[in-house]
């Protein structure tokens, strides 16, 4: 707008009448009406994107948690199943080595029974040789 001197402003004014002043103000007012519009169909179309995104980022959300959960409750089962393998081998390694000490306990006590009576036959041959 450029700037008016005062005669000019007054022979600018005496030119309009109330109907065109008013017609002025209603188109002012349409014009406000009609960005007002504008400006909130725009604000609805970004609240609508925020809710989608909120609403994407929710689901990635809850499905990294579901993905973690369900690994960790694998892992878990997989260390339980290990851990019970374990278990079993080394029971059966105790059960075995507990087996081989009976046997090789028993091998010495018929060793012993062998030698000593290996000894007593000896000792009786060798009297009966010398007598």
């Amino acid at each position: 707008m450029e700037t008016m001197t005062a005669e000019q402003a007054l022979s600018n004014a005496k030119s309009h009448t109330f109907e065109s002043v008013w017609a002025t103000l209603d188109r002012i007012a349409e014009e406000n009406e009609r960005r007002k519009r504008e400006f909130d169909e725009r604000y609805e179309q970004y609240k609508a994107e925020n809710e989608r995104r909120k609403r994407e980022a929710d689901e990635r959300y809850e499905k990294y948690e579901r993905e973690r959960r369900e690994a960790d409750e694998k892992r878990k089962a997989e260390d339980e199943r290990r851990k019970r393998e374990f278990d079993e081998r080394y029971e059966q390694y105790e059960r075995e080595r507990r087996e081989s000490q009976e046997k090789t306990e028993k091998m010495i006590a018929e060793l012993s029974r062998n030698i000593g009576g290996l000894g007593n036959s000896f000792g009786r041959f060798t009297e009966a040789m010398l007598s």
